[in-house]
Order: structure tokens, then C-alpha cells, then sequence
């Protein structure tokens, strides 16, 4: 393993490891979201044929909720399937258009890690605090992991798409 062959290779093995990172994310939070619709549909079900809901579900809802949105944002972030609005693509010139994409990365990520920064010490102190869900008596403060966990792995996300991009630009300019 030597030069570049060895740098390629670790390359591949961080690229592939953060791709399962994020798959499995994608997994959980699927997951998360099948718990809250299930819990939800049994809930009304309850509610509505025996007139007593499952005691509960709301804070269980809310729980899973934090899991569905903040383990799929670094999904989105590595496949880069954002909500775009192309006005300015359209006059200014390729290379712009590159700077322009380079400074929204740096503002991305920057955003990303300074909003997960600034979620640390809430987190800290709802552990402190030992606040809990009111129905079901769950701590608060864990939820608090998969938010910081989801919006770090979405700034990593966002880099490695770019890198990616480049990537392929660079194939496809090699291949013409």
C-alpha cells in the first residue's frame, strides 16, 4: 500500500463506511416512522372502538418523531435531493455557478456543525435537569443524540456528495 493506490483505497473504505452509517440511519428512522404510524393508527382505534386510547402514545409519537427527521437529513444531504431553486444557474457562467455551489457547501456545513454545537448544552442540561416525558416517564436528554448525531452526519454528508460530484465531473472529463 503505497501513494496514492493506499489513499484511494482508504478513501473507498471512509466513503463506504460513511455510506453505511447513513444507510443504517435511513433504516432506523424508517423504522422510527413505521413505530409512529402503527402506535397512531392503534391509538385511534382505541380510542374510537373501546373508547380508551393507549395511554401514552403522544409522548411516543413525539419520540419517534425526533428519530424519522433528524437520522434522514444526512440522507438527503448525500444524495443531495434538496429542494433547488435554478434562477441563478441560468446567468452566471459554469465557473461562477462552481463558486457560488463551494461557498453554499461551506455555509451548509458550517450552519450544520455550529447547530449541533449550540445543541449540546441543552442536551447537557435536560440529563442534568433529569426531565422526562410526562405520560411515559422517558428522559428527555437521549433524544438529544440522535438530533446532534443526524445534523453532524448530515454536515459530513454534505461533503462527501460534493466530493462525489467532483469526482464524477473529473471521470467525465477524462472520458471526452
Amino acid at each position: 500500500m503505497g501513494g496514492a493506490t493506499g489513499r484511494v483505497e482508504i478513501d473507498m473504505t471512509i466513503r463506504k463506511s460513511i455510506n453505511f452509517i447513513i444507510s443504517a440511519c435511513s433504516v432506523l428512522a424508517a423504522v422510527a416512522l413505521g413505530i409512529m404510524m402503527m402506535a397512531t393508527v392503534v391509538d385511534v382505534f382505541m380510542a374510537n372502538a373501546f373508547q380508551s386510547p393507549i395511554i401514552g402514545t403522544y409522548d411516543l409519537v413525539e419520540c419517534t418523531l425526533v428519530a424519522v427527521v433528524f437520522l434522514s437529513f444526512p440522507t438527503t444531504f448525500l444524495r443531495d435531493k434538496h429542494i433547488l431553486v435554478d434562477i441563478i444557474d441560468f446567468f452566471v457562467s459554469e465557473r461562477v455557478l462552481t463558486w457560488i455551489k463551494r461557498i453554499a457547501l461551506l455555509v451548509t456545513v458550517s450552519s450544520l456543525l455550529i447547530l449541533a454545537w449550540q445543541m449540546i448544552q441543552p442536551a447537557y442540561d435536560y440529563y442534568r435537569f433529569g426531565e422526562q416525558k410526562q405520560e411515559l416517564g422517558i428522559p428527555i436528554w437521549p433524544l438529544w443524540i440522535p438530533m446532534i448525531f443526524g445534523i453532524v452526519l448530515s454536515a459530513v454528508a454534505a461533503i462527501l456528495s460534493q466530493a462525489n460530484q467532483k469526482a464524477q465531473d473529473t471521470e467525465r472529463e477524462e472520458d471526452q
